[in-house]
C-alpha cells in the first residue's frame, strides 16, 4: 500500500472513531459541536405599530343662521358652489322693529369684542411665557434623570405651541365674525329697514335652505382633514394625538397628520354586529389640490420606537435567542420582546445591535458548545491560496482531527 492510501484510510478511520465517540459519549465527556447553517445581526430598525383602516377627505360644515324674530327673510345673495371671504353677502332680510334689532347687534358685538379682548391677553401672555430649559449641569441620581427632564421640557415647548395655534385660528373666527356684525349694524344704521348678512367664514357654498330652515346656509370651510370609523378592538388601541398618515388612493399623496377626534359612543349600536367608531384625522401639511370625497387609506401609529434592536421573527426560540458570542461559543438568552411589526420583533432587553443570533435547527444546540459555520466558497480569494503552496496541508489536516 503507497501513503497516499494509507493517508486515505487513516483519516477515514479517525473520522469514524470521532463520529463514534459523539453518539455513545452519555456523560459529555466528548466537548459537543453546533453546526450553524444560517445567523444574523441583531439590527437597528426603526419599529412600529400601527392601525390600518380606510378613510376619506372631508370639510368643516360651517353653520350659518338666521333669526325669524329680527325679520322678513328677503333674498339670498349666493349660489350653492359658490366661493366665498370672510365678510361676503350670504342674505337679506327686512328688519321688523329698528331699535331692537339694533340693540341685538350692539349687544353681539360688545360680547365679541370682550371676548377677542380676553383671547388676545391670554394668546399674549402665554407667548411672553418662556418654558424652563433643563439646567445640563445640574447633577441628578441617574443620565435617566436628565433625559426624561429634557423630555419634558421638549413637550412643553411642543404642547404651548400647539395650543397658541389653536387659539390664533379661533382669535381669528372671532374677528371674522366682529366684522360681519359691524356690517350688519352700519347698514341698519345707514338705511334703516335691510340688513345684509355676511359671511364669517372662507370656503363655499355646500347648501341652501329654501324653507329657511336653520342653518339657512351651509359653508364648507377650506381646511381638510380625514374621517372614517375604527373597530371595536381598534378603538381600544388609539388615542387623541396619536400620529396618522393618509395615503390617497389615487396618485402618490401621503400627507402627515393626527388623530384630532376620536368618538366615545358609536354610530350604531347592535346586538348582534360589531360597533363602529367615528374618527378625525386633522393634517399637519398644506392640502392643496386635493379635494373633498377624495378616498384613502389611513394609518394610526399607535407604538414607535426609533433605532431600536431588531431581529426577525423566525429566528426567536419562544423567548430566548441563541447567541454566537465572541468566544466561538453558543449561549441560550433570554429577551424581552416589544414592537412586533412585518416580521421584525423589536428586543427591548438581552442583546444589543451588532451582536450575532443563529437560526436553523434549534434542536442540535446545546449551551456553551462551540459552533462552526458553514465555508462560504464564494467569499474566498482563491488567488491568495498560491501563496501558500509550500504548506503540508496533510499534517494540518491530521493535527486538526486528533486534536478532536
Amino acid at each position: 500500500m503507497n501513503r497516499r492510501k494509507l493517508f486515505i484510510a487513516l483519516v477515514v478511520i479517525l473520522l469514524g472513531v470521532n463520529c463514534l465517540l459523539i453518539v455513545l459519549d452519555d456523560e459529555g465527556e466528548v466537548a459537543r459541536v453546533s453546526y450553524v447553517q444560517d445567523w444574523a445581526a441583531v439590527a437597528e430598525k426603526d419599529m412600529a405599530e400601527t392601525i390600518e383602516t380606510k378613510g376619506v377627505l372631508a370639510a368643516d360644515k360651517k353653520p350659518v343662521y338666521f333669526d325669524k324674530k329680527r325679520g322678513s327673510f328677503q333674498e339670498f345673495l349666493v349660489e350653492q358652489g359658490s366661493a366665498v371671504r370672510v365678510g361676503d353677502p350670504l342674505y337679506s332680510y327686512e328688519v321688523d322693529n329698528y331699535a331692537e334689532t339694533k340693540a341685538d347687534l350692539e349687544q353681539k358685538q360688545r360680547q365679541l369684542t370682550d371676548e377677542i379682548g380676553a383671547m388676545e391677553q391670554a394668546v399674549a401672555s402665554l407667548s411672553a411665557y418662556r418654558i424652563p430649559e433643563t439646567d445640563t449641569n445640574a447633577v441628578f441620581e441617574g443620565e435617566n434623570s436628565s433625559l426624561e427632564l429634557e423630555g419634558r421640557s421638549v413637550e412643553a415647548n411642543y404642547l404651548k405651541e400647539e395650543f397658541l395655534m389653536e387659539k390664533e385660528m379661533e382669535l381669528a373666527q372671532k374677528r371674522a365674525q366682529l366684522e360681519s356684525i359691524q356690517m350688519q349694524l352700519s347698514e341698519l344704521e345707514s338705511n334703516g329697514e335691510t340688513v345684509t348678512a355676511t359671511s364669517p367664514y372662507e370656503g363655499s357654498v355646500m347648501a341652501l335652505s329654501e324653507s329657511l330652515d336653520n342653518p339657512v346656509v351651509t359653508i364648507r370651510g377650506t381646511e381638510l382633514y380625514a374621517e372614517g370609523q375604527l373597530t371595536e378592538a381598534q378603538r381600544m388601541e388609539a388615542e387623541v394625538e396619536m400620529p396618522a398618515e393618509v395615503a390617497i388612493h389615487e396618485g402618490d399623496t401621503v400627507i402627515n397628520g393626527a388623530l384630532g377626534m376620536l368618538a366615545d359612543n358609536p354610530e350604531s349600536v347592535h346586538v348582534d354586529g360589531e360597533s363602529a367608531y367615528a374618527f378625525q384625522v386633522t393634517f399637519d401639511e398644506h392640502t392643496g389640490g386635493l379635494l373633498p370625497g377624495y378616498h384613502a387609506d389611513v394609518a394610526i401609529t399607535t407604538a414607535k420606537s426609533e433605532d431600536a434592536p431588531a431581529i426577525r421573527q423566525e429566528l426567536l426560540a419562544g423567548n430566548n435567542l441563541w447567541k454566537m458570542t465572541s468566544e466561538g461559543t453558543l449561549t441560550k438568552q433570554p429577551v424581552e420582546t416589544g414592537i412586533v411589526t412585518n416580521n421584525f420583533a423589536e428586543l427591548t432587553k438581552g442583546v444589543e445591535p451588532g451582536e450575532w443570533v443563529a437560526a436553523d435547527d434549534r434542536d442540535q444546540f446545546r449551551e456553551g458548545t462551540v459552533f462552526i459555520t458553514p465555508l462560504k466558497l464564494q467569499d474566498i480569494e482563491w488567488k491568495q491560496l498560491g501563496k501558500y503552496d509550500n504548506v503540508n496541508w496533510k499534517r494540518y489536516i491530521v493535527t486538526g482531527l486528533l486534536a478532536r
